[in-house]
């Protein structure tokens, strides 16, 4: 098991934050902005909140869908030759304040 931290965050049990726990579109509807759309909903209502939303994927690709949203990695976990990769977003505060 390997595992390297990125940059200085890390994951603690005891602050509240959203978890992404699944999402998927199937293939053939990928490519047309459905998951970037139904994720965004749920970005709105963790800002609203004040809260961070914490996410893990065992997708490369999936890595750089979620750094467009604003997501970044944290931990990457290297288990029996599979990688899997925790992101976080910090909430973003409305212009309306």
């Amino acid at each position: 098991r390997h595992h390297r931290h990125h940059r200085h965050h890390r994951h603690d049990n005891n602050v509240p934050m959203y978890r992404l726990e699944r999402m998927v579109v199937r293939t053939e509807m990928q490519g047309r902005g459905i998951g970037s759309r139904a994720l965004r909903e749920a970005l709105r209502e963790s800002d609203a909140a004040g809260l961070p939303v914490l996410l893990s994927t065992q997708e490369e690709r999936n890595v750089r869908f979620y750094g467009r949203l604003g997501f970044e990695v944290v931990r990457e976990d290297e288990i029996a030759g599979h990688t899997s990769w925790s992101m976080i977003r910090q909430p973003v505060a409305s212009d309306e304040d």
